[in-house]
């Protein structure tokens, strides 16, 4: 597999995109887990254990454990769908950094709705002088009737995560928030 199935994409078609995926893992069509019962929990757990310690060859692994096969993925770089091109996406992805970690802060749920708010911990390898990086977000979740992530849609600042500490553009990026 290619890394040809994750690829950036611009805001209109990531909406439209996110707007079938919605459709597609509706509970209509997949099910989901009872709110609050021992399955909603459990899915939880296994959620946030892959966040809090996102080695790559360690959170590439429990993928299958944690997403549907069919799993529609988004973190604000990149578009993903299938549990296979995830697992790819993360090896890469997550190469990058001395360490990820991820507390879980919160969980709210509206419906089929899960919204999970947390607390994420970067090291880059090349980046930000090597120093410890943090960020906060939110995940947009959906699970099936076996509590595998159908729907993952993360909400979060990227250029204070991750693009501020590019060099040129992080640059640029703090004259226009200066600027604002």
């Amino acid at each position: 597999m290619s890394l040809a199935a994750c690829r950036p994409t611009d805001n209109a078609r990531m909406i439209e995109e996110a707007n079938a995926a919605l459709e597609r893992t509706s509970s209509a069509r997949v099910g989901t887990v009872a709110p609050g019962s021992p399955e909603e929990e459990a899915a939880l757990a296994r959620f946030a254990d892959l966040v809090s310690d996102m080695s790559p060859e360690r959170t590439a692994g429990l993928v299958p454990s944690v997403y549907a096969d069919s799993v529609w993925f988004h973190d604000t770089l990149k578009q993903v769908t299938g549990a296979e091109a995830l697992a790819e996406y993360f090896l890469h992805s997550l190469g990058g950094a001395e360490a990820v970690t991820a507390t879980i802060l919160d969980v709210a749920r509206s419906g089929d709705e899960v919204y999970v708010r947390w607390q994420m911990d970067i090291t880059y390898k090349s980046l930000a002088d090597g120093k410890r990086t943090t960020t906060t977000g939110i995940s947009h979740l959906r699970f099936d009737r076996e509590g595998k992530i159908t729907f993952h849609q993360d909400h979060w600042d990227s250029t204070a995560g991750f693009f501020q500490y590019v060099p040129v553009v992080g640059r640029l990026i703090g004259y226009v928030k200066g600027r604002l």
